[in-house]
């Protein structure tokens, strides 16, 4: 006779069976929702990786074509020698998180204001309301103009702490398409450009009104124009 105890065998009767299937349950239950979030987050970021590389896309594409024009076009801002050696502006890489749902407020009343350029002349503008945006959880706002010749885009010139160090000193400029039924317009900071005397200074740019200083560096869109 074996002195090794036997171990106490538990048969598999309908009382202990209930236990075991509720363990089982239960587990399986965890790994169905662990592979439902997996596939759900999977999705998500597949979808967020595609509307990245479209919006990428798009920014380059516009881009190459500004460099072809500023190359190659007769309205070119640059100077024939400098043409000859221009290989293309510098960017910032396109930055999704500097595009904005912003919320235009309207000023109560639509005053015409003499803009000052850089050659000490005005263009007239209409101070029409006001872009509202959130950064880092605090609100934002830069005023849109409406350039008293042409009325189909706000003009909205900005500085920000980036100006004078990899942007142009001057500040930037943005061209925002006017809609109509909407307050709710694409503030898309990627899309900053630089005015033409920033490439050339026979060419009379209006000076950024101190409504529109930044407190906050937009490191998206054009920076200071240098021969590559």
């Amino acid at each position: 006779m074996s002195n090794i105890p036997r171990k106490k065998v538990v048969l598999f009767t309908s009382k202990n069976i209930k236990p075991f299937i509720s363990r089982n349950i239960g587990l399986n239950l965890i790994v169905l929702y662990l592979m439902i979030f997996f596939i759900f987050f999977s999705n998500v970021e597949s979808k967020k990786n595609i509307v990245n590389q479209g919006y990428n896309e798009f920014i380059i594409k516009e881009r190459k074509e500004k460099d072809e024009f500023f190359k190659n076009d007769k309205d070119s801002p640059l100077l024939e020698l400098t043409k000859m050696k221009f290989k293309g502006l510098n960017y910032y890489p396109p930055d999704l998180s500097f595009k904005f749902r912003a919320r235009l407020i309207l000023f109560d009343k639509n005053d015409t204001i003499d803009m000052l350029t850089t050659k000490n002349d005005f263009r007239k503008m209409i101070r029409y309301g006001k872009l509202e945006f959130i950064y880092s959880k605090k609100i934002y706002y830069l005023t849109a103009y409406l350039p008293i010749k042409n009325q189909e885009y706000f003009f909205v010139p900005f500085t920000d702490k980036t100006n004078n160090k990899t942007t142009y000193a001057g500040g930037r400029y943005l061209d925002i398409e006017r809609k109509n039924m909407t307050d709710v317009y694409d503030l898309d900071f990627n899309l900053a450009y630089n005015p033409y005397c920033a490439y050339n200074p026979k060419y009379s740019c209006p000076i950024v009104p101190k409504e529109n200083q930044l407190k906050i560096s937009i490191k998206a869109g054009e920076k200071i124009f240098k021969l590559k």
